[in-house]
């Protein structure tokens, strides 16, 4: 049980953590240093 709730709990982290990056790439104005990629390929 504990390698399960290691890897649940790294998904969620990584899972947040992308979409926490990804929200204050959004919000700063300045997109040129890393431009969106997800955006692109979808």
């Amino acid at each position: 049980m504990s390698d399960l709730r290691k890897v649940i709990y790294l998904v969620l982290v990584i899972y947040l953590g992308f979409r926490g990056y990804s929200l204050f790439l959004a919000d700063k104005p300045e997109s040129e240093v890393m431009p969106p990629i997800s955006e692109e390929e979808r």
